[in-house]
């Protein structure tokens, strides 16, 4: 049934089909739709069943078709080696985490991660074994954090945790458990042991900062100080 719409409606069409085998059409005239209409239940019934149908399949195809953009929109803010938020999603919660902190009085601190010497590490036990490390630094981060921490590859071997609701102190002390379970951490591929690593995290607290670029600048500038400090270690 093709242009009942536009018949019902009084309208020109809104869509046209494309037939992609031989077919054989019978049309039917406007006045001679409604009379049939009109004189035969049976008729009606069908065309009602016809356009239900239609309306229950246009609903699915945009039901599937939203749950697609939705996945779409999901992927293309996490990062597919870790599993963590990538940076274009950190850009996007960061600020609004940062202003409801400042709004409610609520302190908020951020961490930056970086894994000691992990260029060397790629190049002496190759991009796979890089990939493996940089997977297990995300599992670690992930079991170390909580559902209201915000944890992002930030690019490369950088990662960002930002922790409302968080003092330095214990910032602090969650930082240095990260620390520690990174070293402790086993590392693999495809069943054969690699060597494991160390970060250097620098670490900022929304108290001496009110700006989320400012914020990010100082635990970067303090993840440089851990780095000078000899690495595998915490800095404020």
């Amino acid at each position: 049934c093709v242009g009942e719409m536009s018949i019902i409606e009084g309208a020109p069409p809104s869509a046209h089909i494309v037939a992609d085998c031989d077919s054989e059409l019978l049309a039917i005239d406007g006045e001679v739709l409604w009379t049939l209409i009109n004189r035969s239940h049976a008729v009606a019934r069908n065309l009602l069943y016809t356009l239900s149908q239609r309306v229950r399949n246009d609903n699915q195809a945009l039901i599937a078709s939203l749950e697609q953009q939705r996945r779409h929109a999901e992927n293309a803010r996490i990062d597919p080696l870790t599993g963590l938020g990538n940076r274009r999603w950190l850009s996007e919660v960061f600020p609004r985490m940062v202003e409801r902190c400042l709004h409610s009085g609520t302190p908020l601190c951020l961490l930056i991660l970086d894994a000691d010497h992990f260029k060397k590490y790629n190049d002496t036990h190759g991009h796979l074994a890089g990939d493996c490390a940089l997977r297990a630094l995300g599992e670690v981060i992930s079991h170390n954090t909580r559902p209201t921490d915000a944890a992002a590859r930030y690019g490369g071997e950088e990662f960002v945790i930002v922790m409302p609701g968080t003092s330095a102190a214990q910032a602090h002390h969650i930082a240095q458990r990260l620390c520690d379970a990174v070293r402790a951490c086993e590392i693999s591929n495809s069943g054969r042991p690699l060597p494991g690593i160390t970060v250097s995290i620098g670490l900022a607290a929304l108290a001496d900062h009110t700006d989320p670029v400012e914020l990010l600048g100082a635990a970067d500038a303090a993840l440089y100080r851990a780095k000078d400090g000899g690495r595998d270690q915490v800095s404020t």
